[in-house]
Parts: C-alpha cells; sequence; structure tokens
C-alpha cells in the first residue's frame, strides 16, 4: 500500500523491502480481501489516516489499522457502524458514506453516534494512563464518527498463558497494580469498562498489561426484537446477564479478578449464571499451589462473589486488600517473566477497540441505592436470569451442554499461528482445548449460493447473527446471492451479518390483450351466411 510515496504492508505498517515483502510480520498481501462493508485499502481519513486492513469486525463497529502521516506512527482506528441499521455506498460521489435504513434506524444511529463521541471524549483524558489504551483522536466522516486510538503489538494473556502456564503470584500481583491503579482513575469518572476478561488484557511489546477493548459505542437496538447482551463466559458477573442488572466498579471487579484467577491457576472460572443456583468454583484460597498470601487469596476471591453485595464496592477498597499498607509485594522490575517471554510477543497486534460495547456510564448518582437493591437475595437473581433468558430467547451459547463445558481449562500444547519459539514446560497446564464457545472471535464462512436455510443454520452455529433481506436476482429463489461480511473475516460472536436471498427472476406484468373491435363489412352481394366474429379468438369462424 503506497503512503506518502512508501509503500508500507497493509497489516502492521511497516515499510516494505524492494521485492514488496514485510519482513516485521511476513504478511502476505497478495490474497487479503477486504470485507465488503470495509472502506478500501488506503482510504484517507481526516486527511491523515491511510486506512490498512480491518483487525477486527463487529455488530457496531469495524477496526482498521492504519498510518498516521503526522506523527508516522501506525494507529488502529475505529468506525461506527451498526450493520443493522446502516449499509454503505459503493459507487458515486458519495462512495464510502453510509446510508440509514428508513424508520426508526435513523434515531437510533445518531443517539449510537453521539454515545460513541461522548465516551471518546471521556477516554481521552486518560491518555497518560500507562496500563490503557489511549485515545488520540476522534472526528465525524462518511456521515458516521471514527476514534482513533494507540495501536498495540504484544499477545493476549489467555494466548500467553496457553503458551508458558500459569504465574506465579508474585508476577500476577506485580503486574496487575498498574492496571487496577488505572481503573480506580477511569471508575472515579462514573465510566465502566463492563469486558475486562483474558482476551482485553495484553502484554505489550515491553512486557507491561494493557487494557484494551475500549469499544466506546454504546449498544444500538437493532430492529430485530431481540435482546443484546454484552458477556465473556466465566468472567462477566450474574448482573450482566439481566436486563436491569444493577452494574457498577464491582461489575469490574468481578472480571478483573476472573481474570487474575485464570493468570494464577491456568482454569477459566465457572460462569457465573451457573454459580447462582449451584456454585461449584474451587475458591483460590484452597489452590495450595497458588504461591499467594491468605490476604491476598481471600481478596480475590470475594471479588468474585456470585452477588454484587458480597464483592468489595470499589477498586481502591480491593487494592487497599490486596496490598497491605500500599506496598507492592514486588515492582515490575524485579519480577523475572519465563525467558521466552518477549518471543511470544508476536505481530498479533490489536486494536482498543474490537468490542461492540465495552465502556458505558451505568453508575454514579444510584451509587448509594445499590446496596437495598442487591438484598433481594439470590432466588429473586436467578429467577430474574430465568426470565431474562426464556422470554428474550438468548441464545448465549449453541453447545452449552456439551462435555467440554465441565472443565473450561486453557491449554498450553496448542500451536499459535504468531508463535515460533518452543513452548516452555516448567509451568505448563495439561487441560482440553478450549471450546469454541470461550473463543473471542470466529470466521466467517463463505454462504453464498447455499439457501437461505442452511446459510443461516451454520452461522448461527458460529454464535453469528443473521439478517435476511430478499431481492429479485437471477439466481434460485431462496439462495443466498451476496453477504455482508466476506468469507474468511474474524468477526465477534453475535456480530450482525446481513444475507442477501433471491427472491428469483422478476416476474413480467401479465396483462389483458386489448380487445378489437369488430371490423365493419359491406352486405355480401351473395346469399351466403356472414362470418361471425369472436373477440375472445380474436378472428373470425368459419
Amino acid at each position: 500500500m503506497l503512503v506518502a510515496g512508501k509503500e508500507r504492508c497493509i497489516r502492521c505498517m511497516h515499510l516494505l523491502d524492494e521485492e514488496g515483502h514485510c519482513a516485521k510480520c511476513e504478511f502476505d498481501a497478495s490474497s487479503y480481501k477486504q470485507p465488503n462493508m470495509a472502506l478500501p485499502l488506503g482510504t484517507c481519513l481526516n486527511e491523515r489516516y491511510f486506512l490498512g486492513k480491518v483487525l477486527g469486525e463487529g455488530g457496531f463497529g469495524i477496526t482498521y489499522v492504519a498510518w498516521d502521516i503526522v506523527l508516522m506512527v501506525p494507529v488502529a482506528v475505529k468506525e461506527y457502524f451498526p450493520s443493522g441499521i446502516a449499509t454503505r455506498e459503493k459507487e458515486g460521489p458519495q462512495t464510502g458514506t453510509l446510508q440509514i435504513y428508513e424508520g426508526k434506524s435513523e434515531l437510533e444511529f445518531e443517539k449510537g453516534k453521539e454515545d460513541f463521541l461522548k465516551e471518546a471524549r471521556s477516554l481521552s483524558r486518560f491518555m497518560k494512563l500507562p496500563s490503557i489504551v489511549s485515545v488520540r483522536d476522534f472526528f465525524q466522516e462518511n456521515r458516521t464518527a471514527y476514534i482513533v486510538m494507540e495501536y498495540v503489538e504484544g499477545t493476549r494473556v489467555r494466548n500467553y498463558i496457553r503458551k508458558n502456564g500459569k504465574m506465579s503470584g508474585e508476577q500476577v500481583l506485580a503486574l496487575m497494580e498498574p492496571v487496577i491503579h488505572s481503573l480506580c482513575d477511569i471508575h472515579k469518572t462514573g465510566l465502566i469498562h463492563r469486558d475486562i476478561s483474558i482476551d482485553n488484557l495484553m502484554f505489550d511489546e515491553n512486557g507491561q498489561l494493557k487494557l484494551i477493548d475500549f469499544g466506546a459505542a454504546r449498544n444500538v437496538e437493532l430492529p430485530e426484537n431481540t435482546i443484546t447482551v454484552s458477556i465473556k463466559r466465566g468472567f462477566s458477573p450474574e448482573e450482566q446477564y439481566r436486563a436491569k442488572g444493577e452494574q457498577g466498579p464491582w461489575t469490574d471487579l468481578y472480571s478483573l479478578c476472573g481474570t487474575m484467577y485464570f493468570m494464577l491457576t491456568g482454569k477459566i472460572p465457572d460462569e457465573s449464571v451457573e454459580r447462582v443456583y449451584a456454585d461449584h468454583l474451587v475458591p483460590l484460597r484452597q489452590w495450595e499451589d497458588v504461591k499467594l498470601p491468605m490476604q491476598a487469596k481471600c481478596a480475590i476471591d470475594k471479588g468474585m462473589a456470585v452477588l454484587a453485595k458480597d464483592r468489595w464496592q470499589d477498586m481502591e477498597e480491593f487494592y487497599n486488600e490486596l496490598y497491605p499498607d500500599n506496598k507492592r509485594i514486588s515492582s515490575y522490575d524485579e519480577v523475572q517473566l519465563p525467558k521466552s517471554f518477549r518471543d511470544t510477543l508476536t505481530q498479533s497486534g490489536v486494536a482498543g477497540l474490537f468490542s461492540k460495547t465495552a465502556i458505558q456510564r451505568e453508575f454514579g448518582e444510584n451509587m448509594g441505592q445499590t446496596e437495598a437493591k442487591h438484598k433481594k437475595g439470590k432466588w429473586m437473581i436467578a429467577g430474574l436470569i430465568l426470565v431474562v433468558m426464556t422470554v428474550g430467547g438468548i441464545l448465549l451459547y449453541q453447545n452449552h451442554n456439551s462435555s467440554a463445558d465441565e472443565e473450561k481449562s486453557i491449554p498450553v500444547n496448542v500451536a499459535e499461528k504468531t508463535v515460533e519459539t518452543a513452548v516452555p514446560t516448567a509451568n505448563a497446564v495439561s487441560t482440553p482445548e478450549p471450546t469454541p464457545e470461550e473463543m473471542a472471535f470466529v470466521e466467517i464462512p463463505k454462504v453464498i449460493g447455499k439457501t437461505a436455510g442452511k446459510a443461516k443454520k451454520k452461522l448461527q452455529k458460529l454464535g453469528v447473527r443473521v439478517k435476511i433481506e430478499k431481492a429479485y436476482n437471477k439466481k434460485k429463489k431462496g439462495t443466498v446471492v451476496q453477504q455482508s461480511i466476506a468469507a474468511g473475516t474474524q468477526v465477534k460472536k453475535e456480530s450482525v451479518i446481513i444475507l442477501t436471498v433471491s427472491r428469483g427472476g422478476k416476474r413480467a406484468v401479465q396483462t389483458a390483450a386489448p380487445t378489437k373491435a369488430p371490423v365493419v363489412t359491406a352486405r355480401p352481394k351473395t346469399t351466403k351466411r356472414p362470418q361471425k366474429y369472436d373477440a375472445s379468438l380474436d378472428g373470425y369462424l368459419q
């Protein structure tokens, strides 16, 4: 891709060599095709940001890697694009501009865009926080909005533990301290992340943890009569399963402690909605091989309490219990990570903007009222969850009852495409392959040419939401002729894909032939019987 006279890699934005190859990430651009609804490669936004390949695509936005020609650095650009209520002009003078579907969709789109920019302004205040992916810029163009964020190259906590095994208590406490500090500052402004997990905490090239996935756009209600929730299995607390669950700092606390539990044990916590009915999670204090002071273990256990009222109510409380007298267990510089650590930090560059929902202003004035609401009891929560899941028709995971669900551990001996070094075995955790439901992203298959029913079933099995649109086409009636997300694209579960299905060939309008008036003829001279005119046959009877 040519940027300011120089050829750059569309994946990492590093300069290409004379033969057009990228020595940094070795990405082969010849076989890459930009997703159908994405802006073309090389598109320049705000006269500054040249777009590369799509990093992630969800129901509420598309994230691109880009090159900033002012600062001369790679960045991540998130485009607000709620696919269920908008589409993109592909040709003409308004190429690239979003077009909103008729009806209430326009109001929903504008409200979502307003919230998208509002949260971007809030996040831009946290540029100096070392553990948070920073917002660099935001602007409006193409009838939508964009957020420019720091581009992080590194590896996710999930992948790191998968390769190196569980971490020591000393390592986890030292790495997490700046993250907890940063969340304290963010919570004080009334913002919560709502999506902390092993997929959204990432080791950067310096070995420090960064909290990513700040998808500043709020949920926009799609035209379908469905309930949309944003959850991470094993890391989302029970209140996130309920349409009106009270959320606050305690929500992020549950997710953060669940992430620490995984880093220390190598095991994904049991799902909170299951724990409401029967809590079989082994508390951290019962893990003898986890070397942590009992006070720290109990602090993490309390942060993972099923009911919000039983957890720490803010990050500051948790921090004071985890780090007595505000003293670190160890400084970051003293933590000895495995020798192969830097080798595992390969080109898995991640933008801070993948999720359809991450930050929401869910608390503030009501914080003092939540304690009374939490005292309704476990039975009430269980009932509400059952109602939401049944009436709302939420299909959280297709294979919920599979045997793999009984043990949600992360394997270590799994080959990673981005990792080239050998896996150390000292701390290896021998556990089953993670279930497909635990993976954050799925790959969209090609469904063009399939029947609508088969295509919908195949996509829904992956956890993708399907919207059907019909159009006249030469293809056989009921056949998928177009898909809004290109095959091979990695998207988040619950993303919306629009399938265009053929109505068949457009029928010609059938009209009756006009009736001709009888021909007036002269009276025959002969005595022969005259011919009779039959209008229905448009001719004469002999």
